[in-house]
């Protein structure tokens, strides 16, 4: 009888013989690997190619596969144990090549079996057999390009060291490994070099291609474990939207529950179904993509509830309870327009899940553009009550209402959360209902809940805090993205241009520029992701710094210009005092940016 390890070493040979031909078209293949931090355990092989990384554990077993419901068995035994060691060490691999800014996505575990035909998959781990395995990577969807393959490959036989000189590149002969004998300090230098090229790379590729790539810091939101409900805010451009994608795909992944993506507007799910398909095809159906509306009538359905969402006659119902009441109470002296009331409608009173007039009385709204005493509520209260008597009328429902015919049915019926996690995209558009219904859908168990949005605000519309809809978000499960990708370094010298020394601008999530900063064209700066808009640099603060005491220099007469040159902003990085407040910038000749022009405009931001 052959020895175990004997066959297990004919097994792998098989395989690799049916992948060899595949570094003749610029794949990389790794052969026999240390697995690190073990004493002695080894990685059969890790593949590098078009498709992303795979990492392969061979089995030559005498009894064939016999994958069943999640399980794998074989002869009549399990070897789910099997599966978990792929399973760990495909974890260990994503985070080694998520130094580069690989998402988990472009990392798969394949297991390829010796002597038997088999492509089935089993949670996370695509089973294989030796003649599968070739086409089945072939007709993986492109993510890397040539360069990318060769750069990610030697980080990764760096990471992992061989048993022997059994690495198999493009064009080797002797199958010695090109990087083995790379000083240690050239290796942790490139690391860097690869970040920049792969990103750079990407802004030039197809959004599909460039999905596949993102910032560390953003793998390391996608690949978090969170211990309650999360939060991921920024300003537009900034990832927000691709983390949660590769979130949802992170999580599909590990968990087999159902994941949940919902935006708040209609046309955005199919567009992210699509990304996501061609991101991860393995996993894309079981993510579930839906705006929030489209998501409630579905349910609504399901369950026979009966609705009758019509925007259209619920807008002429409320126009004629304006007509009927407001226009012809206090409530013009505010606002004569009849838009802002149908938003105190919607957002505060049915937004919020107000059904009486005490609790609308004492309601704070925060950062609602008008403050309404007592008989400006009283005003309102009758206007909704006139709307929703016309609405009950004519027999039809608004968007909060299904919102909250959906939120009491799940309160009344459902035990347990339906979805082993809720991705919620573009919550700064979402009532208090809206969100205590998403909450529910998820619960506060870890990984549940992600909600993601712009900028950093913690009031949202109708004045509500996310706390009132019961979820806590506290310590690092509150993150924020700063790096705008979108807006590439051009575009920002184009509008602040300068003569004499490169302006670059620190940039807070409101989108208004934080610090003045300036660079010698000899010495750019090094920029957080290839072409963004954030340039770590050194911040100069205006001189002479604000202080309460510090005398105001007497500022030079407004040029004609409404807007002033180009340029000449400028903002202190102290923080605000009381002079800051009250004139919104801190002027002197020296902070000027354009060549001797003085700086001539305050700042307009708000603070």
């Amino acid at each position: 009888m052959r020895p175990i390890w004997r066959a297990a070493s004919e097994g792998e040979q098989l395989v690799a013989a049916r992948l060899l031909f595949l570094t003749e078209q610029g794949w990389r293949l790794l052969v026999d690997r240390r697995w690190p931090g073990t004493v002695s355990a080894n990685v059969d092989m890790l593949l590098v190619g078009p498709g992303g990384v795979y990492v392969v554990d061979v089995k030559n077993w005498r009894a064939g596969p016999e994958p069943a419901e999640g399980q794998l068995r074989a002869g009549g035994q399990s070897r789910n144990d099997e599966l978990a060691k792929l399973v760990a060490v495909t974890r260990l691999a994503e985070r080694v090549v998520g130094e580069l800014g690989l998402s988990p996505v472009a990392v798969r575990p394949l297991m390829v079996f010796a002597g038997h035909r088999v492509d089935q998959q089993v949670g996370d781990v695509h089973l294989l057999g030796e003649q599968e395995v070739a086409p089945a990577l072939l007709r993986e969807p492109t993510r890397l390009r040539p360069a990318g393959v060769r750069l990610i490959g030697d980080h990764l036989e760096r990471a992992f060291p061989a048993y022997e000189t059994v690495a198999v590149a493009p064009g080797a002969v002797d199958g010695e490994s090109r990087a083995g004998s790379a000083p240690a300090a050239e290796a942790l230098f490139e690391v860097d070099d690869i970040r920049e090229a792969q990103l750079a790379a990407a802004r030039h590729t197809p959004i599909e291609q460039w999905m596949t790539f993102l910032h560390p810091d953003q793998v390391a939101l996608v690949r978090r474990n969170w211990s309650g409900p999360a939060r991921i805010s920024g300003p537009a451009g900034t990832g927000k939207t691709v983390v949660g994608l590769h979130r949802a795909a992170h999580l599909a992944r590990r968990t087999t529950g159902r994941i949940l993506y919902v935006t708040f507007a209609n046309n955005l799910p199919r567009v992210q179904r699509t990304f996501l398909q061609t991101m991860a095809p393995a996993i894309s159906d079981r993510v579930e993509f839906s705006s929030l509306h489209a998501w409630t009538l579905n349910y609504l359905r399901e369950h026979r509830i009966p609705s009758h969402l019509h925007g259209d006659r619920a807008r002429s119902a409320f126009n004629l309870a304006w007509l009927h009441v407001g226009r012809t109470s206090v409530l013009p002296t505010i606002d004569a327009t009849s838009h802002y009331w149908r938003e105190e409608i919607d957002y505060v009173i049915k937004g919020r899940g107000i059904t009486s007039f005490e609790q609308y009385a004492v309601l704070p709204r925060r950062r609602r553009r008008a403050t309404l005493r007592r008989n400006h509520r009283e005003a309102v209260w009758a206007l909704y009550e006139e709307y929703e008597r016309i609405r009950a009328e004519r027999g039809v429902h608004d968007f909060n209402d299904i919102l909250t015919l959906a939120l009491d049915h799940l309160r009344t019926t459902e035990a347990t959360p339906p979805y082993a996690a809720v991705i919620t995209d573009e919550i700064q558009d979402l009532t208090l209902t809206g969100l205590k219904l998403l909450h529910h859908l998820a619960g506060d168990a870890p990984n549940g809940l992600l909600l993601i949005g712009d900028g950093q605000q913690a009031v949202y519309p109708g004045g509500f805090r996310v706390s009132e809809a019961g979820i806590d978000i506290r310590g690092d499960r509150g993150q924020v993205l700063r790096t705008n990708y979108r807006n590439a370094k051009e575009i920002l010298e184009a509008l602040w241009p300068s003569s004499s020394t490169t302006t670059s601008k620190t940039w807070t999530s409101s989108g208004a520029p934080d610090a003045v900063t300036s660079t010698r064209p000899s010495a750019p700066a090094r920029s957080s992701g290839a072409g963004a808009a954030r340039w770590p640099t050194t911040t100069r603060p205006c001189s002479p710094p604000c202080a309460p005491t510090a005398p105001r220099p007497r500022r030079p007469p407004a040029p004609r210009h409404p807007r002033g040159p180009p340029g000449a902003i400028a903002r202190c990085s102290a923080p605000r005092s009381s002079i800051c407040t009250t004139t919104r910038s801190c002027w002197s000749p020296q902070a000027s940016l354009s060549s001797g022009s003085p700086t001539t405009k305050a700042d307009r931001s708000t603070p």
